[in-house]
């Protein structure tokens, strides 16, 4: 089977990701929709506001995580009460720099980790790295624009988290991996049984199947690359996962020089 035209695929690497959001929420004319972990950048912030100046009726709605530092330490009542301070606090200053914009700070059990955007239900951009500073700073930090219109309906999904039917998102999957998605693992699955080599850059690898995966191409041959961070520490299980891999002689390797953030999967031709 031949791959889909990619030509309606455009990639902005490192911090040209930072324009390329710019230069899509300038172009915004009906609406924006966009779902992130942190929006900290004030030039991303400034261009939102542009548009909405030009357009008071633009609708902008934002769902933003209230609680980024929930793994920060503690736990229990003292941690729901962080959590509601820290969402009020967010939420008041994005109401201060973003007059007209509809903000949705959530405190839910699961982290909103999310990095995307829609822009007029034509456009979707999807980026590995947080909307701040230190996100477009990292090394690897990936910015897809994605304007196929099926793609498109299928992120705004996401992003939304439910369809108008209350169902979560589901149907014909786009060319980019997005969740919140049940599917998930078996799409990052399917990208392992390359017959290619394959590449991956991650900010931490923990995944048992993953790590058991490629322990398993190792020993059918296969020279997989594997770059995970190690700047600022890593978790037990990150550990425990890269001495794994190591051991199974798969090519990993530690980034220490800059905080690394990526969540990448090359598969050789997805």
């Amino acid at each position: 089977m031949t791959s889909p035209p990619m030509h309606d695929l455009s990639v902005a690497l490192g911090e040209k990701a930072r324009d390329a959001m710019c230069s899509a929420f300038a172009r915004a004319k009906h609406s924006i929709e966009a779902e992130f972990y942190s929006i900290a950048d004030r030039k991303v912030e400034a261009a939102i506001e542009a548009a909405l100046q030009r357009n008071p009726k633009l609708h902008v709605h934002l769902h933003v995580e209230g609680f980024p530092k929930r793994y920060g330490g503690g736990a229990g009542r003292g941690s729901l009460e962080r959590g509601a301070q820290s969402a009020k606090r967010i939420r008041e200053r994005l109401c201060r720099e973003l007059p007209g914009a509809v903000i949705d700070v959530q405190v839910r059990r699961s982290l909103l980790h999310g990095k995307a955007a829609v822009i007029d239900g034509k456009e979707a951009l999807i980026a590995t790295g947080n909307v701040n500073e230190a996100g477009f700073s990292c090394p690897g930090e990936v910015c897809v624009v994605d304007r196929r219109l099926t793609d498109v309906a299928r992120i705004s999904k996401a992003v939304r988290g439910r369809d108008k039917a209350g169902r979560a998102p589901h149907g014909t999957r786009s060319r980019v991996l997005t969740g919140p998605e049940r599917a998930t693992r078996l799409r990052i699955q399917g990208l392992l049984r390359s017959r290619a080599d394959v590449s991956i850059a991650v900010e931490d690898l923990s995944d048992r199947a993953v790590v058991q995966t490629l322990a398993a191409r190792a020993k059918d041959r296969h020279h997989d690359r594997v770059l995970v961070n190690g700047k600022g520490g890593m978790s037990r299980s990150g550990k425990c996962a890269l001495g794994e891999l190591v051991a199974a002689h798969v090519d990993a390797r530690v980034m220490t020089a800059d905080y690394m953030h990526d969540k990448y999967i090359d598969g050789g031709d997805q």
